[in-house]
């Protein structure tokens, strides 16, 4: 990847289409490619309770996924960007306030956005799709 792009704070909806459909393989990549993968623990707890209700299987295979997702996310705990709160929230629409930590660890950590949460349009931190990272992907291994 290129240098100034190394860090990525994963929103739930990213995490649950990985671990729901077949954008796994995205993440390894990335991973794979230096790329540090974080999630702060509230986007963490939100995937599994999506992929809890839209998978319909057991905890224990939600347990199961949360776990492989966890060898290539990392999670960010409250007090690495609890103090950027205010700020993120005042980026933020009042429709998207609850993503505020995705905003505030962005803001922590010096990272860009991976989502499809239209809702980080104009909060000031670079928001990037599954589709665009796929084609940066694509450019390493050709």
């Amino acid at each position: 990847m290129r240098d100034d792009f190394n860090r990525l704070v994963v929103d739930a909806n990213i995490m649950a289409s990985a671990l729901l459909g077949s954008s796994f393989v995205l993440l390894l990549q990335l991973f794979e490619n230096g790329v540090m993968l974080m999630a702060p623990v509230h986007q963490i707890a939100e995937t599994w309770i999506v992929v809890a209700r839209e998978s319909g299987q057991s905890p224990e295979w939600t347990d199961t996924q949360m776990q492989r997702l966890l060898t290539v996310v990392r999670p960010l705990g409250p007090a690495l960007f609890n103090r950027y709160e205010h700020s993120a929230r005042l980026r933020l629409h009042a429709r998207g306030q609850l993503d505020w930590p995705v905003i505030a660890a962005a803001m922590a950590t010096d990272a860009d956005v991976w989502s499809h949460d239209k809702d980080f349009v104009g909060s000031g931190a670079p928001v990037w799709s599954t589709r665009v990272l796929r084609r940066q992907v694509e450019t390493l291994d050709a």
